[in-house]
């Protein structure tokens, strides 16, 4: 948890006015392709903490993807259960960030479909 608040502290300000515009992409990258299990559990936590931090507007284009990585994380074929539930946790810190991807039903079957089927 503490190299994702050092993480989390360093980006924050630099994302709240629009420096680093790569940061979240190479963040996804991290959950998306890495087999690296602590590397995921950092990125996902870090993730939640800046969904849940930072005015949701700064990353509104990017909610999209950042909900498919979190999905990603929490999917049942993950095969480590502390990545599957860094992934809950950063999509609890980040429910209001993401909140016009639950407004479209499409997403919502989506989401429960990953991790239910």
């Amino acid at each position: 948890m503490t190299s994702s608040l050092i993480l989390f502290h360093r980006t924050a300000a630099k994302l709240s006015i629009g420096q680093w515009p790569d940061l979240v992409e190479i963040l996804l990258g991290f959950i998306n392709t890495s087999d690296d299990m602590n590397l995921k559990i950092t990125t996902l936590q870090a993730i939640g903490y800046i969904c849940e931090t930072i005015k949701p507007e700064v990353l509104a284009l990017r909610s999209n993807k950042i909900l498919m990585a979190v999905i990603h994380g929490a999917r049942k074929e993950e095969p480590s259960s502390e990545v599957q539930r860094a992934a809950v946790h950063a999509l609890f810190n980040s429910l209001e960030f993401v909140q016009d991807n639950f407004d479209r039903e499409v997403q919502i079957f989506y989401f429960f479909w990953c991790l239910l089927c």
